[in-house]
């Protein structure tokens, strides 16, 4: 009898702690969607930090330039992609990174979908860069050759301790197969560049090249656009290195070789010419 007792106990004790908690989460995700933030999404390397970093600067606003607790839980754009976890409950668990008026994080990218549902009156910008710059940038921070028909994720450090890269260079959870890591990273742009293409009204354009042509200037008009105000002149920010900087004393063809170069030619090419980029220009010379 007193065994019952207690077992009966403890279920109403576990029963009031999942009421406890699923309120606790409601009040958080009301908390968190109340603001109109403003979300910069784009690949990996695409000139997504230094974009969010100096519109935070400009306008005096606090940004999330990565969720950085994701990163130690690799398998989560795995569970969400799956339906093995909500993304509502995704961004109560990172609550305090989703409730800054700006929030950078190109996996987002890849959950758009579930974002603009989540945040619907949010304004997101898009930050493309040419393929061929972002993959040989992307790989540089791997320090993983761009030339290698396979790797083996086991052979580069930087894919144990951020295991979450492993699916960076795996395309077969975002619905696009892949024969390797060179194709994989291609898709990934190509899933990026056509989510843009098609939800081209709910987005603000940033192509990096134009960026670096004149960085206060993009980086201004982007603030008057997203709604905030300038408040401080970024000029003599404007040339802060915010990541490490790809290898690009190299020829692509150099870099990829010519199999991986036509790979990334015949996955991209198409969504490619719709933002201006050329592959047309000799591979062989620098970029």
């Amino acid at each position: 009898m007193k065994r019952k007792r207690l077992s009966l106990m403890k279920r109403r004790i576990k029963s009031e702690m999942i009421k406890f908690n699923h309120r606790r989460d409601l009040k958080s995700l009301e908390e968190i969607t109340s603001f109109q933030t403003v979300f910069i999404l784009g690949t990996q390397k695409s000139g997504t930090t230094a974009i969010a970093a100096l519109l935070s600067k400009a306008t005096k606003m606090p940004a999330t330039l990565d969720l950085l607790d994701s990163v130690e839980d690799s398998s989560w754009p795995l569970r969400i992609s799956y339906g093995c976890q909500s993304f509502s409950s995704f961004a109560v668990k990172h609550k305090n990174d989703f409730s800054r008026p700006i929030v950078k994080e190109p996996w987002l990218t890849y959950f758009y979908d579930d974002l603009v549902k989540l945040f619907p009156d949010s304004k997101y910008i898009m930050v493309m860069r040419h393929p061929l710059d972002t993959i040989r940038s992307v790989l540089s921070r791997l320090r993983i050759p761009g030339n290698l028909e396979s790797i083996n994720y086991d052979d580069y450090r930087v894919l144990n301790d951020r295991k979450i890269w492993r699916l960076a260079l795996n395309s077969s959870w975002n619905g696009r197969l892949s024969r390797n890591y060179i194709e994989a990273l291609a898709h990934r742009w190509d899933v990026s560049a056509k989510l843009y293409l098609n939800n081209k009204e709910c987005f603000r354009l940033v192509r990096y090249e134009d960026f670096l042509l004149d960085k206060k200037h993009v980086i201004d008009i982007l603030a008057q656009d997203m709604g905030l105000s300038v408040k401080y002149d970024i000029s003599g920010d404007v040339d802060i290195q915010y990541q490490r900087k790809g290898n690009n004393e190299i020829s692509f063809i150099d870099f990829f070789g010519e199999k991986n170069y036509e790979a990334i030619k015949n996955i991209c090419e198409d969504s490619a010419v719709k933002f201006d980029y050329d592959f047309q220009l000799n591979p062989h010379c620098l970029k």
